[in-house]
């Protein structure tokens, strides 16, 4: 996932579902580090 994909979900309203999908998603790239 790129910071520009991250920015653009950080301007536009946020539902519950896009959230737990934007978390699981950064938990996925953290292990990867």
């Amino acid at each position: 996932m790129r910071l520009n994909e991250i920015e653009k979900l950080g301007h536009e309203p946020i539902k519950e579902s896009n959230l737990k999908e934007l978390l699981e998603l950064t938990q996925r790239n953290y292990r990867y580090f």
